[in-house]
């Protein structure tokens, strides 16, 4: 229903709108990209991070879609328990 109101149309055949922010209440036009089935159930697996901000603005792409999924985690500090360190 989105597509329709905002683009005035039906939705392409035989594809699905992928909300590549993974919010399905989204309706930023940037966030999402027309896909097949599987393309955007593939896109499950970044739904809890598509990319690692370190602290010093690094970005590590965890993300293997393109256009790639828009769901960042930050690492604030090094004393963040998500971190791994080693033995």
């Amino acid at each position: 229903m989105i597509w329709i109101a905002v683009n005035e149309g039906p939705s392409p055949l035989g594809l699905q709108y992928s909300h590549r922010c993974h919010n399905e209440n989204c309706i930023n036009p940037g966030h999402g990209i027309w896909e097949t089935d599987q393309q955007n159930k593939d896109r499950n697996r970044c739904q809890n991070s598509s990319h690692i901000i370190l602290p010093d603005d690094t970005i590590i792409l965890t993300c293997p879609h393109v256009p790639p999924c828009l769901t960042p985690t930050h690492i604030k500090d090094i004393t963040d328990p998500r971190i791994i360190k080693p033995i």
